[in-house]
């Protein structure tokens, strides 16, 4: 008896997992009208500073960005 269990268990199992990997009807998906085409080019080179301001203590940081318009995080430690 333990067997049919065992099976019948696994077959709810499989069901449920099954059901998490169906694909929703088109019906449910909406449409997006954002366009990859629209999107505008950045610049070459983001090398520059940017300044922020902590709103609790109105302190001011300057951090330098990379060409890649990114900043390290240790700067933000200051």
């Amino acid at each position: 008896m333990e067997a049919r269990v065992d099976s019948s268990a696994s077959k709810n199992r499989l069901a449920v997992i099954s059901s998490h990997f169906l694909v929703p009807s088109p019906a449910v998906l909406e449409l997006s009208r954002v366009s990859a085409s629209e999107v505008a080019d950045l610049p070459a080179n983001l090398r520059g500073s940017l300044t922020i301001v902590d709103n609790r203590t109105g302190k001011k940081i300057d951090v330098e960005v990379s060409e890649e318009g990114t900043i390290k995080a240790t700067d933000l430690k200051k």
